[in-house]
């Protein structure tokens, strides 16, 4: 993906580690975890980017609820697992959403058996 990017003009594509980022405290407005949750230590990272976002910083992730099918590196965890281990990190919920995807729209659904994918965002709680 590093090259792909690199390829299309992106020229600060960096790898590394989601529990020890090279980038100073307090970098970033907004750290992203698209999908990539469950891959994760999810605490580390969460501590993680509390740690490179500015003041009020925020973070999105998407993740997959535990019923749906995954490659079998893919921790399964829940929507109140998350938003727990959010709180934990020094984060406030915003929003949190089940969601139900398909090619022509996205709608919430009430329950996380009908999602088939997970939406949180929240702000850093600054210390």
């Amino acid at each position: 993906m590093l090259a792909l990017g690199r390829k299309r003009g992106f020229k600060n594509a960096i790898q590394a580690d989601a529990g020890n980022l090279p980038f100073c405290a307090r970098y970033f407005d907004v750290v992203l975890f698209p999908e990539s949750i469950g891959y994760l230590d999810i605490l580390g990272a969460l501590r993680e980017a509390h740690r490179v976002l500015k003041r009020q910083g925020r973070t999105v992730i998407t993740a997959y609820p535990p019923h749906m099918e995954s490659d079998s590196f893919y921790k399964k965890i829940g929507m109140a697992e998350i938003v727990v281990r959010l709180r934990h990190a020094g984060f406030r919920v915003l929003d949190a959403k089940m969601l139900k995807v398909n090619t022509r729209s996205i709608r919430e659904v009430a329950s996380e058996e009908s999602s088939c994918l997970l939406y949180i965002s929240a702000r850093k709680i600054s210390t």
